[in-house]
Order: C-alpha cells, then sequence, then structure tokens
C-alpha cells in the first residue's frame, strides 16, 4: 500500500494503491480521479513493493545477474521476472 503526493505549480498529483488497485488524481487528467489499468496498474504495485524490498522476491521470483559497464565502472545488474515475462 502505498501513497504519493507530489506538489507541482499547476496543483497536486496524487497515486494511491492498496496492493491489487491503483488510482491517480492530478488537474492535468481528464477526469478528477482515474483507475489504473494494464501496465500502469502493475507500475504502480511495483513502485510500491519497492519500499518494502522483501515484497519484491515474492512478485519476480526469477532473478539473472548481468554485468554491464557505466563510464570505466563495472556495474552489476539484477534484472528480476515474474510468470508472463513481467519485468
Amino acid at each position: 500500500m502505498r501513497a504519493t503526493i507530489v506538489h507541482f505549480r499547476i496543483g497536486e498529483g496524487i497515486r494511491v494503491t492498496d496492493g491489487r488497485n491503483a488510482w491517480i488524481a492530478s488537474s492535468d487528467k481528464p477526469q478528477p480521479v482515474m483507475t489504473l489499468t494494464g501496465g500502469e496498474l502493475q507500475g504502480a504495485k511495483t513502485d510500491a513493493a519497492a519500499m518494502f524490498p522483501l515484497q519484491l522476491k515474492a512478485l519476480f521470483p526469477t532473478w539473472k545477474v548481468g554485468e554491464t559497464m557505466i563510464g570505466d565502472d563495472d556495474v552489476y545488474v539484477l534484472i528480476g521476472s515474474a510468470p508472463g515475462g513481467r519485468r
């Protein structure tokens, strides 16, 4: 569960999830409150789970480690995936 409120010059942007559903309210949206679906809903759930890292293992049961470079530094990349190809 997570609620995020961001103060913009044009008003507030509010995102809320209860772990199963998610909503967004913002003055630049066509409706006062919009229910998120599809990829937007999954993204909201993942954002909320990232605040409590122990939940990430349940969301993404398969993990791979890769290596790459950023500038001159070696970097490890951790990629979690779930059934259906969700990352």
